[in-house]
């Protein structure tokens, strides 16, 4: 990994809270997008599987969601 990545990766990280599950809020501020762009991704039939937290709360597994970003990184080299 460059120094660069390394920075970028690390910056990343520190945008999110440490937590196995992540909230709308917390992608979408990791991804840097608006909530409608988060819904637009979310139909797309590759996008993690949400788990339900409680009735109205949904959560992503954050290995997951950097495994799926890390796709969509490498697909676009």
């Amino acid at each position: 990994m460059t120094a660069t990545a390394h920075r970028q990766r690390r910056n990343e990280e520190t945008l999110i809270p440490a937590t196995p599950l992540l909230r709308i809020a917390d992608i979408c501020r990791w991804l840097k997008i608006s909530k409608p762009t988060f819904w637009r991704l979310r139909r797309q039939t590759d996008f993690p599987t949400p788990i339900a937290i409680s009735d109205r709360v949904l959560g992503w597994p954050r290995d997951e969601i950097q495994t799926w970003l890390d796709a969509r990184r490498r697909q676009r080299r």
